[in-house]
């Protein structure tokens, strides 16, 4: 199902409403999906509050789970608020143009991480392939015009000198 769905499915859930009642000053910040050989797991979408500077997903499976309250990773302490509007381009075409850009680093891969949120460079699909190889190839695409912003392949294998 769509983020947007997705999205909708939880305001209109008893679980929102009432954690909402408890904590009126949050904002949506982003929307997170892992795949792996083509099975996804379940949206992770969360909200941030300013006050406790923290983070509350919610697990979108049957029933809808609440994950306690989790520190953030942020830059620079800012943490921007996510509008769903802006969201032109879904999840499918995002990694269908990730797809074709990765062709060109010719590495398997063995997860995607998916997040949609809003950093700033402005509101992005972020893609991120964990490969077969110990790479890891990230993709910043717009949620509005699909445009490549950034993009990096790393290692996420720590290599020390002997």
């Amino acid at each position: 199902m769509k983020f947007k769905q997705q999205l909708t499915r939880l305001k209109q859930s008893k679980e929102f409403k009432d954690w909402k009642k408890q904590n009126p000053d949050i904002y949506l910040v982003h929307g997170f999906l892992m795949i792996k050989d083509d099975t996804q797991t379940s949206w992770q979408i969360g909200f941030y509050d300013k006050k406790s500077d923290k983070v509350t997903s919610f697990f979108m499976e049957t029933p809808i789970k609440i994950s306690p309250p989790a520190e953030i990773f942020k830059k620079q302490g800012i943490v921007k608020e996510l509008n769903p509007e802006e969201i032109r381009l879904d999840l499918k075409q995002a990694l269908k143009i990730a797809e074709k850009e990765k062709e060109k680093y010719k590495e398997s891969t063995l997860q995607t991480v998916a997040i949609v949120q809003n950093i700033d460079i402005g509101t992005i699909w972020n893609i991120t392939y964990l490969t077969q190889s110990s790479n890891a190839l990230n993709f910043k695409i717009s949620v509005t015009d699909g445009k490549i912003l950034d993009q990096l392949k790393t290692s996420f294998i720590q290599h020390q000198a002997s």
